[in-house]
């Protein structure tokens, strides 16, 4: 029997085609909620059977695809039934013993056209069968085969230019697809920018390599201008490479979305994906009438996804991201169907810090040097009066941040100011450290953490469950006795922070190659957070230690504990 697939969002239903002759008045028809595209291919079967030389059946057809509660839309049947009609008809005699999936649209004049998702329907396929298809998705077909052996697909792929083709290949004369080199394929995406190109910015440039190195999510505040686009560009640049699963995984989300630029592409670098703030929820996140669609949160599926001017996109619109943002996947139901698609990303936003956009930055009264949010006092002359350059009112300020919930807030990990350029570093030339470099540092922690969660499903720091973070995020005993007190002592920071805290301040340390989680790493986290007063009461704290006793954080040079008196140290004698 021959048979062929449909393609749903990502899955994938095998259909059996089976066909039924009658010596009655003549008619044509398709059972098993064909859609119209479906019901219509009576005229480019016809056509292409008689262009090839083959004879249209006469009498009444009626051709089932079977499973028939599952709608099939698409072209992708016309081959199957086109060689399901010769079959009944005995007009050709299948030599193949394993089973045969045929894909692909019929041209009038016999030709069989690409189709979307050709990959995905070869992945998901059973193995050993065999899989026929167009010429022009020769690539997608060919790359499955030729992956490492832990995700290559153990089928036997063919492809067609026309029906007289297929038919050979179906009667054993045909001789199965080649390997490929991978010289001949196209990137579907540009190289991103590398991070050498990026002038100042070493505070942004670190959190973004936090990020890449936890998957954290970014929220980049500054004034336009001052390379926050450029930043999130280079992002893509210092993740680790694809593996080869990610390879196939990406490219075939792009085919079945229809969005590889050529036949010869393939998906081998990160995606990277800009939203405009005037975008349709249905855009975003996928939908659509009719059979959902992905949206922009499954395009940058193990990638990047730029928002800029986050606040202009509205309440509404970001609230849809939320719980995408937290499972790394979204469900779909629309009057067409439902489906599942995935969207582990690394979000970057960036805004204004104010209306004007110019909140935070001043101007020395004394010299008129442009002060940064960081220069308390003016470098050039030492003065602390300052002259601020925003003229917003504190309640314009408020209004304007006040368009993001505290929901979609606490996505985002890494709050970072991007301050202006200094007129030394405007003119300076860029002779920072290039993406490769980074990136090195960013694969060794990745690894740190795949060892780490080998055997759960937790990939990087930023996904682990708010219940295992005391398991995953171990901390030395100073360190502990500096968390509770800083439980203690800022009360503002809320335990979705806290532990948002420490899952950063873990991907520090994996940075950093140590086991353990010290008091510096959560200094640096904290200001990476955005906790400015968490930052500044650790650094005003002396080191301190736990209590092997009452476990209460106690001064690491005292002799006694002083909530149990338990002896810390013996005196020297």
């Amino acid at each position: 029997m021959i048979r062929s697939a449909v393609l749903r969002g990502l899955d994938v239903f095998p259909v059996e085609i089976e066909i039924g002759l009658n010596r009655s008045r003549a008619s044509f028809g398709i059972s098993g909620l064909g859609r119209r595209e479906v019901q219509e291919s009576r005229h480019r079967l016809q056509n292409a059977l008689q262009a090839t030389g083959y004879q249209w059946p006469e009498g009444a057809i009626t051709v089932n695809l079977a499973p028939a509660d599952v709608p099939k839309s698409g072209t992708a049947l016309d081959l199957g039934i086109a060689l399901a009609l010769l079959e009944a008809t005995r007009q050709i005699r299948p030599a193949l013993t394993s089973p045969i999936f045929a894909i692909g649209e019929l041209g009038l004049e016999g030709a069989v056209r690409p189709i979307h998702g050709a990959l995905q329907i070869a992945r998901k396929i059973p193995d050993g069968s065999v899989l026929i298809g167009p010429k022009e998705n020769n690539d997608e077909l060919a790359l499955l085969r030729q992956v490492p052996v832990q995700v290559r697909k153990n089928y036997t792929p063919y492809v067609v230019q026309d029906l007289g083709e297929a038919v050979n290949t179906v009667e054993a004369k045909a001789t199965p697809l080649a390997r490929i080199l991978a010289a001949t394929l196209e990137s579907a995406f540009h190289a991103g920018v590398d991070f050498s190109q990026v002038i100042g910015q070493k505070r942004a440039k670190r959190a973004l390599e936090v990020a890449a190195a936890g998957g954290h999510n970014v929220l980049l505040v500054g004034p336009p201008g001052e390379g926050k686009s450029l930043l999130a560009k280079a992002l893509p640049t210092i993740l680790p490479n694809l593996t080869p699963a990610e390879v196939i995984e990406l490219t075939a989300i792009y085919s079945a979305a229809g969005l590889l630029p050529s036949r010869h592409a393939w998906v081998n670098k990160r995606p990277y994906r800009v939203v405009h703030h005037t975008t349709s929820r249905q855009a975003l996140v996928g939908g659509g009438t009719g059979f959902p669609l992905p949206g922009e949160i499954t395009l940058a599926h193990r990638g990047v996804l730029f928002l800029d001017e986050l606040p202009e996109f509205g309440r509404t619109l970001l609230e849809t991201l939320r719980q995408p943002l937290e499972d790394g996947f979204i469900h779909l139901r629309r009057t067409g169907g439902a489906a599942r698609y995935p969207c582990e990303l690394i979000l970057v936003a960036a805004m204004n810090p104010c209306p004007c956009a110019r909140d935070g930055e001043a101007i020395c009264k004394r010299c008129e040097y442009r002060l940064s949010v960081d220069e308390p006092q003016c470098p050039r002359c030492g003065s602390g009066d300052r002259r601020s350059l925003c003229t917003c009112t504190e309640h314009e300020k408020r209004a304007y941040k006040g368009r993001l919930s505290g929901a979609i807030m606490d996505r985002i990990d890494l709050k970072v100011r991007v301050g202006a350029l200094s007129p030394e570093e405007r003119f300076a030339s860029p002779n920072g450290e290039d993406s490769r470099t980074i990136r090195h540092r960013v694969q060794a922690a990745r690894e740190i953490q795949a060892r780490r969660y080998s055997g759960t499903n937790i990939l990087v720091n930023a996904r682990i469950p708010g219940g295992l973070v005391r398991q995953y995020c171990e901390l030395h005993p100073s360190a502990e006795a500096t968390m509770r007190q800083v439980a203690v002592r800022v009360p503002e920071l809320t335990t979705r922070g806290h532990d948002k805290l420490l899952k950063t301040a873990r991907t520090v340390a994996d940075l950093n190659n140590s086991p353990v989680i010290y008091k510096k790493h959560i200094v640096e986290a904290a200001e990476l957070c955005g906790h400015e007063t968490v930052r500044d009461f650790l650094l005003s704290l002396e080191e301190m230690d736990i209590c092997p006793s009452c476990k209460g954080p106690v001064d690491a040079r005292h002799r006694y504990c002083p909530g149990c008196g338990y002896v810390l140290r013996a005196v020297q004698v």
